[in-house]
C-alpha cells in the first residue's frame, strides 16, 4: 500500500450534424429510419484528467516516489463496435490521447487509453436526426514519462483508473446505414492503482478522483 501525500482543462466540440441539421431543418420530419444491427464507428474524441491530478502531489510507499501530474486536454482517436435494436445501442470503444503533462518544473508527454462499455438510448428513431443520452463505464490506464524514481532511476509512471461518462448528443443519419455523431458529456474516474519504476503496480491507500469534460464525434456504419 502507498499512501498520496499532496503539496496541495478550449473545448473540443463536434458539431456537424447541428449545422447540417440547422441547414435543413425539414430533417426532423424525415421519415427515414436507422438500419438496427452491428456497426463500427470511427471515433475522434477530447478529453483531460482533472481533480486531484492537479500537479502538487506524489506518492511514496518509502523506496519508490510516483508524481501525480496535472494531465492537459488534448485530442485523440479510436474505434467502437457495437449492435443496435430499435431505441437502444451498446458498443465497446477503445481510443487514446497524447497529452502533455506538467508537475512542478517538469514538462513530459502522457499517454491515455480508453476502454470504455457505451449503452446509448435514443430519444426517436423515426428522424434522421436521432439525440441520445448514455451512462458508459471506463476503464483507463495513463503512462507518464519521468513521473517515477527509486534509488536513482527514472522512468515511467503508469495509472489505472475505473468510472463513469454521463454524456448526451445526435446523430445523423445521412443514410439508413451511415450516421455522424457527437456527444458531449461529464466523466468521474477513481484512480486505485499505479505502477513505477520498480515494474510492480500498487494499490493507491487513498484514491485519486478526477473529472471533467469529455467530448466526442465519429462516422458509423452499420452492417
Amino acid at each position: 500500500m502507498i499512501e498520496i501525500r499532496k503539496t496541495h482543462p478550449a473545448a473540443f466540440l463536434v458539431s456537424l450534424a447541428v449545422c447540417l441539421s440547422l441547414l435543413a431543418p425539414s430533417i426532423l420530419e424525415a421519415e427515414g429510419k436507422a438500419k438496427t444491427g452491428f456497426f463500427l464507428c470511427a471515433l475522434g474524441v477530447q478529453a483531460g484528467l482533472g481533480g486531484d491530478m492537479d500537479g502538487k502531489a506524489f506518492l511514496f510507499d518509502g523506496r519508490e516516489t510516483i508524481l501525480v501530474p496535472k494531465i492537459n486536454r488534448a485530442a485523440g482517436y479510436g474505434l467502437s463496435f457495437g449492435r443496435r435494436v430499435d431505441a437502444f445501442s451498446q458498443e465497446i470503444a477503445y481510443y487514446q490521447i497524447e497529452h502533455d503533462l506538467i508537475w512542478e518544473k517538469l514538462a513530459a508527454k502522457a499517454t491515455s487509453h480508453w476502454l470504455e462499455y457505451v449503452p446509448k438510448f435514443y430519444l426517436t428513431t423515426r428522424s434522421i436526426l436521432q439525440p441520445f443520452a448514455s451512462l458508459a463505464v471506463s476503464y483507463m490506464w495513463l503512462t507518464a514519462e519521468d513521473c517515477s524514481s527509486q534509488a536513482g532511476k527514472t522512468g515511467s509512471a503508469t495509472f489505472y483508473g475505473l468510472g463513469l461518462n454521463l454524456s448526451g448528443g445526435l446523430s445523423l443519419y445521412l443514410h439508413p446505414q451511415i450516421a455522424l455523431q457527437g456527444s458531449g458529456g461529464y466523466r468521474i474516474l477513481m484512480v486505485g492503482r499505479v505502477k513505477g519504476a520498480s515494474g510492480k503496480a500498487q494499490t493507491i491507500e487513498e484514491t485519486i478522483w478526477t473529472n471533467g469534460p469529455s467530448f466526442s464525434g465519429g462516422l458509423s456504419l452499420t452492417f
